[in-house]
């Protein structure tokens, strides 16, 4: 019996260290990417680029392949600004779930949209800009695997203030 709880143990720890490392190598192949006019940082695959788009109290930032017939990719957004709100999903949900993840070092709820063919991911938190100024930001993203959602939330967990 023992040692079928050892069997147990070692397969797990196994698979955190793993998970864990597969992480640490994904997040060394991002690149650092300023958030023009923010005092924000985030790092996003190589073959990415961050699109901004100014509102009049607040800025948009999409991130997604520079090669824009890539279907598979990831791609996501950040409200940068004061009064943001939540994407409402409805048509062809499959499921809804709550998961805490972490953004700007601190844990925060997502909420995940699972659909038929994708994932949609969204959070939105409180930040204090480097002058003071509270501000809110709205992050969110889409996906086909749940692979490539882990993968979302590691970008997310880079965006630092800088």
């Amino acid at each position: 019996m023992k040692i079928k709880y050892l069997i147990i143990l070692i397969a797990f720890a196994a698979t955190i260290f793993s998970c864990t490392g597969t992480n640490k190598e994904y997040i060394k192949t991002l690149r650092p990417t300023k958030l023009e006019n923010t005092d924000l940082s985030i790092s996003i695959p190589e073959n990415y680029k961050i699109e901004k788009n100014q509102g009049p109290d607040f800025d948009m930032f999409y991130f997604y392949p520079v090669d824009t017939t890539d279907k598979v990719s990831l791609t996501g957004g950040i409200y940068y600004g004061f009064n943001p709100s939540s994407f409402t999903q409805t048509d062809n949900i499959v499921a809804t779930k709550d998961v805490s993840r972490t953004i700007f070092g601190k844990k925060a709820e997502w909420t995940v949209f699972e659909y038929p063919d994708y994932f949609f991911i969204q959070t939105i938190t409180d930040y204090e800009s480097a002058d003071g100024t509270e501000m809110r930001i709205h992050a969110f993203g889409s996906c086909q695997t749940e692979d490539d959602m882990d993968k979302l939330f590691m970008i997310f967990e880079t965006l630092v203030r800088k």
